[in-house]
C-alpha cells in the first residue's frame, strides 16, 4: 500500500511521457528503438516492486530463500564491506573532480561528528538522499524486507547486521554529494540544478532502488542469484559505457587529441583507483614474487566487468586467484560441499586435515543454512591455521592474522 501510494502519481506522469510520440522519437534516435521498448517494462516492475508473484514456483522460492542467507553470510556486521566503500569516493572524482572531493573530505577529517548534521540538511533538499538508506543495495534491501515483519531475535539481529554498511555509505554519499552541488555552484547553476547534478553524482554510487536496476537485477529469482552484489559495479560499468559513447563521437568528429586525456583519467578514476585501493583495504596486496603493474592491470580488469553477469564469473574463473567467489551460485554449491566434506573427515578420516580448517568449512556450510554472519570468523580461522603452519602461534602473530 505504501509503495503504491508512494509511486502511483509519478509512475501514470511517467507512463504520459514515454507514450508521447515525440519522447519516442527523441529517445529512439538518442539510444535505440529496443532500449526505448524496455521502459514500459521498467514502470511495470517499479510498480510491482514489492508484489511477491503468486504463482511463484518452488524453485523461486527456494532461490529466494538462498539469496537471502548468501546476502546476510557474506554482507552481515561485515566490517571489511564498509570501509571498502571509501573506494567510491574515487568513482566521484571521476565526475566531478579531484579538488571537491578532497575538500570534502578535508571538512569532515576536521570534524567528523558534524557528518549526520550535514546529512540532515542534506536530506532536507535531496529526495534521492533522504530515501537512500532503505534501497543502497538491491540484496540488501530484499534481505531486510523479509525481516522487517518478524520481531524475534534473529530479525532483528539480521536488520542491524547492515548497519555499518548502510552508515558507512551513509558518510561517502554525503561526501559526494557535496562535492557534487558544491562542483555545480562553482560552475555557475543554480541552487535547485546544483542539488540535481549532486543527486546525479551520488547515483553513481549505484543503488538498489527499483527505478536503477537493469532489466537483468529486476528478473527472476535465478537471474537476481547470477547478479548478487553487483548494484554498484554495473552503475561502474554503465558510466564506463558512456565514456566509450564520449570516444567514438570525439572519434567521429575528430576531436580525439583533444579529450582523450580527460577519458583516460575518468577511466583510471572509475576502474585502476578503486581496484586497486579496495584491495589494499582488505589486506589482499600482491604477493612478493607477483609483478605489481600485472596485478593491478588484472584487478582493474576484474572490477571493470564487474558488473556484467555471466562475464564477472568467467573473468574470475580464469584471472583471479580466488575463481569461486565471482558467482554466488558457484560459491555457496563450492562451500556446501566443503562442509560436507569437512564433517566426514572429522568424523570418519584417519588423518583428517587440521581442526581450525574443517570447523571453518563447517561454519560456512553452517552460515549459508542458518542466514549468520560467520565468515569473517571462519576465514580467520583459515588464517590462523596457514599462518601458524608446524610452528605454535604467539599473540602477535594472531594479531597479525587478517580475516579478507
Amino acid at each position: 500500500m505504501t509503495h503504491d501510494l508512494a509511486f502511483h502519481r509519478p509512475l501514470l506522469a511517467a507512463h504520459k511521457i514515454i507514450k508521447d510520440q515525440r519522447f519516442r522519437i527523441a529517445y529512439s534516435q538518442r539510444f535505440s528503438e529496443e532500449a526505448y521498448q524496455q521502459l514500459p517494462h521498467w514502470l511495470k516492475d517499479i510498480a510491482n516492486d514489492r508484489i511477491k508473484p503468486s504463482g511463484m514456483s518452488g524453485v523461486e522460492n527456494f532461490f529466494r530463500g538462498v539469496r537471502k542467507h548468501v546476502t546476510f553470510m557474506a554482507l552481515g556486521y561485515k566490517l571489511s564491506t564498509a570501509l571498502i566503500q571509501t573506494s567510491g569516493l574515487a568513482t566521484t572524482m571521476s565526475r566531478v573532480g579531484v579538488m571537491p572531493v578532497v575538500r570534502a573530505f578535508a571538512s569532515f577529517l576536521k570534524s567528523p561528528d558534524s557528518i549526520m548534521a550535514r546529512y540532515e540538511e542534506i536530506k532536507d533538499m535531496s529526495g534521492e538522499m533522504r530515501h537512500r538508506h532503505l534501497v543502497l543495495d538491491r540484496d540488501i534491501r530484499h534481505t531486510i524486507d523479509n525481516s522487517m515483519t518478524g520481531e524475534s531475535g534473529l530479525h532483528k539481529f539480521r536488520r542491524w547486521g547492515f548497519v555499518p554498511i548502510r552508515e558507512m555509505d551513509r558518510i561517502v554519499t554525503t561526501l559526494a554529494w557535496e562535492a557534487g552541488y558544491a562542483k555545480a555552484k562553482a560552475d555557475g547553476q543554480s541552487h535547485d540544478d546544483a542539488i540535481r547534478y549532486a543527486d546525479h553524482v551520488v547515483n553513481d554510487q549505484g543503488s538498489g532502488a527499483p527505478k536503477e536496476l537493469a532489466a537483468f537485477f529486476r528478473g527472476s529469482e535465478g537471474y537476481r542469484m547470477l547478479s548478487m552484489f553487483m548494484g554498484p559495479m554495473n552503475a561502474i560499468f554503465n558510466r564506463l559505457m558512456a565514456t566509450s559513447d564520449e570516444f567514438r563521437i570525439a572519434w567521429r568528429e575528430q576531436r580525439t587529441r583533444e579529450v582523450l586525456p580527460a577519458l583516460i583519467m575518468r577511466t583510471a578514476f572509475l576502474t585502476i583507483i578503486p581496484a586497486v585501493l579496495g584491495e589494499f583495504i582488505l589486506g589482499r596486496e600482491p604477493d612478493d614474487d607477483e609483478d605489481w603493474k600485472e596485478w593491478a592491470a588484472t584487478k582493474s580488469l576484474l572490477y571493470a566487468v564487474g558488473g556484467l553477469p555471466v562475464v564477472r564469473d568467467v573473468a574470475n574463473a580464469s584471472l583471479s586467484n580466488y575463481p569461486e567467489r565471482g558467482s554466488t551460485a558457484v560459491q555457496v554449491a563450492s562451500e556446501a560441499l566443503n562442509a560436507v566434506d569437512a564433517a566426514w573427515d572429522l568424523m570418519f578420516a584417519d588423518d583428517p586435515q587440521p581442526a581450525l580448517e574443517n570447523t571453518a568449512d563447517i561454519g560456512d556450510g553452517a552460515g549459508y543454512v542458518l542466514g549468520l554472519p560467520i565468515s569473517t570468523a571462519t576465514r580467520m580461522m583459515r588464517n590462523i591455521e596457514r599462518a601458524a603452519g608446524d610452528e605454535p602461534l604467539g599473540i602477535q602473530d594472531l594479531l597479525k592474522t587478517r580475516a579478507h
